[in-house]
């Protein structure tokens, strides 16, 4: 049974109305709500035009359909921030290893540099001894330290 009320519908003032009718059976599902409009013509005839509304499956349809949308964005937001995390994982070792690559430069280079240092000691102590210097002043004038 339709239940509606018309309104303040005159025959010069054409109104549309819109009522909420539902079935009163209990099914523990979702109630599809259909709308329907009341019109009054000029001739004050009142003419019903149901309008349906989706039904509850359909309805359902659509729940599920955003629903698997939103699993559907959800995993790429999740695959998109775990490539993003790996990527920065890969930098940050990227940067390890440049960091360590760099000391290990820095101390090749302290290595060349004492290395050169005690290479110029020994030629000048060389020399001083080609030029006829005693081995005592050469140790006094040019100490071994340990470089």
């Amino acid at each position: 049974m339709i239940d509606c009320e018309v309104i303040d519908c005159e025959v010069i003032d054409c109104e549309v109305i819109d009522c909420e009718v539902s079935d009163s059976r209990v099914d523990n599902k979702p109630v599809g709500v259909d709308t329907i409009s009341i019109k009054k013509t000029a001739r004050a005839v009142l003419v019903l035009k149901k309008k349906y509304r989706g039904s509850p499956t359909s309805f359902a349809s659509d729940l599920t359909m955003l629903s698997d949308l939103k699993k559907e964005q959800m995993d790429h937001d999740n695959r998109f921030k775990d490539k993003q995390s790996e990527l920065k994982e890969r930098k940050v070792n990227v940067l390890e290893i440049e960091a360590g690559m760099r000391m290990e430069a820095l101390q090749v280079e302290m290595e060349h540099k004492r290395l050169r240092m005690k290479a110029d000691l020994l030629h000048q102590r060389l020399q001083l001894s080609k030029e006829g210097v005693s081995q005592p002043d050469i140790d006094n004038l040019l100490p071994m330290f340990e470089l």
